[in-house]
């Protein structure tokens, strides 16, 4: 990757940081999503409430102890989890220029990288958790040190994003330890003896004991265990009916109002190309894998695969690892540029190019600038929400349900919330995700309080928000009726006096 190219690949993901900053630092996301449970969990361990088996949790707890310190450190606000953010940027954008970098692409295959540059990093987009932060920040660098043939750190790495979030990582772990032993590795004229290729598993081997042994220390080996083997994860995925071929993953690529702008505005245009590529170059690749890129690209395509066979959740998860998708698609494009046959060649260039323009067209141009510059005529920062930003009529909206908490008790019920952390008197559910095949008695009971003492339920209309459903809550929810209705959320108000 050359200067000018590393040089526009930071360019527009800083760009792109900047532009989407009011919709990553927006109050409803803290409020009722994802950015609030790492401010919910640290809250319950330091009541006293231990993951799995007082609330439902099934990442790694390595995460929960960081998080600690993290908080420890820069408090409980907001901006805490933003410094977090930012380290985690800059990490993986320097493993994707790593990764770039050495496998020497040539002017296509860099304009593809800088223009999904972005999302490949996250710069800007959905998810603000911890894990969403560390698990890419690792195997984009475990990427890096792959390709230049550094196979003991990449499964370091790998070992270490596998104590993160056990998901993908354990794939390529186990790809990784097939390379290392079967002694593919591109630094060695010959096959390295057996006892070197042994002793390249021992740093993953110290990392994993060593940050194991701290876990099960603090939260105990049973704990760590059910965490660390993701079953949990299965049912909660069975429960919200994730997938990618038949469960609301589908509307990714094949929404129920379709129309073709679908692929246009959205990113499932430039993901199914990309995808498609990725496919057949893996394929393609499996003749070349005593090669560096051979076995690069087979890696991807088979952590690709992995991923949209079995551990695809909802139209959003392409945001998980979108950098496997493009590193590989942009690294068979250009070695297809430079394949023997004209035919080959003409067709990767048209693929290069299309790809180059639907990633132009939804990330620099729709995302990065129209939506971009709309986010910061309407949202603003406000006092009332804890100054994260929000249109007016979230600041309205909130404004009310903040003047009915000093004279009623305010419940924000959703499976995910801070707003009782960021927004005082009003209170929230004490859960990490609040998922009914997995959720504990203790959770449950703990809900099933807060909605009996309170006065007004703020339900958020969010995707996946069905407490209002669930047969454990019916009889305690049942004396609230529907007094305001907001963009954002609901509010429930009780129609007789408590007992």
């Amino acid at each position: 990757m050359q200067r000018s190219h590393i040089l526009a690949f930071i360019l527009i993901c800083g760009g792109y940081f900047l532009a989407m900053y009011p919709h990553t630092m927006v109050f409803h996301r803290f409020y009722f999503g994802d950015s609030g449970w790492p401010y919910t969990v640290e809250m319950m361990l330091r009541e006293g409430l231990m993951p799995v088996t007082d609330f439902a949790y099934f990442y790694g707890l390595i995460v929960l102890l960081i998080n600690k310190i993290w908080f420890g450190i820069f408090g409980l606000t907001p901006e805490a989890l933003l410094y977090m953010y930012i380290v985690g940027i800059i990490a993986s954008m320097y493993g994707v220029i790593q990764t770039v970098t050495a496998l020497k692409l040539d002017r296509l295959a860099n304009f593809i990288i800088v223009v999904a540059g972005p999302i490949m990093v996250n710069a800007g987009h959905l998810l603000l958790t911890p894990v969403h932060i560390l698990e890419p920040a690792l195997l984009i660098n475990a990427l890096a040190a792959q390709v230049r043939g550094r196979y003991a750190t990449a499964l370091a790495l790998t070992t270490l994003a596998a104590l993160i979030k056990p998901s993908l990582a354990y794939v390529y772990g186990l790809l990784l330890i097939i390379q290392i032993l079967g002694g593919w590795l591109p630094q060695q004229a010959h096959r390295p003896p057996w006892r070197q290729r042994f002793s390249m598993l021992l740093p993953a081997a110290g990392v994993g004991a060593a940050i194991s042994a701290i876990v099960a220390a603090y939260f105990g080996i049973d704990r760590f265990l059910q965490t660390q083997i993701p079953w949990t994860a299965s049912q909660a995925y069975a429960d919200f009916r994730f997938g990618f071929f038949y469960g609301v993953g589908r509307e990714m690529w094949r929404p129920q109002e379709w129309t073709p702008a679908h692929y246009f505005f959205t990113i499932a245009g430039a993901w199914i190309t990309a995808s498609i590529v990725l496919v057949i170059g893996t394929l393609v690749s499996l003749r070349y894998l005593h090669t560096t890129s051979g076995r690069f690209i087979v890696t991807c395509g088979i952590l690709h695969l992995v991923f949209v066979c079995f551990l695809f959740g909802n139209e959003w998860s392409w945001i998980y690892y979108p950098y496997i998708l493009f590193i590989g698609a942009a690294l068979v494009i250009d070695r297809g540029l430079k394949y023997s046959n004209k035919l080959v060649q003409l067709s990767c260039m048209f693929i290069g190019l299309t790809l180059s323009g639907f990633l132009l067209f939804i990330v620099v141009f729709f995302w990065m600038g129209i939506n971009g510059i709309e986010l910061w005529k309407t949202h603003s920062r406000n006092p009332q929400t804890n100054m994260l930003y929000a249109d007016r009529e979230d600041r309205e909206a909130w404004a009310e349900v903040m003047r009915l908490s000093q004279t009623q008790r305010v419940l924000v019920l959703n499976r995910t919330n801070a707003a009782h952390i960021f927004s005082p008197p009003v209170d929230g559910p004490r859960v990490w995700v609040l998922i009914r095949s997995i959720a504990t008695p203790g959770e449950m009971e703990r809900v099933r309080q807060q909605i009996a003492q309170a006065n007004v339920i703020v339900k958020p209309e969010w995707h996946d928000n069905d407490l209002l459903e669930w047969p454990e809550f019916a009889e305690d929810l049942r004396p609230f009726r529907l007094s305001q209705q907001f963009k954002r959320f609901a509010l429930l108000t009780r129609m007789h006096p408590q007992k």
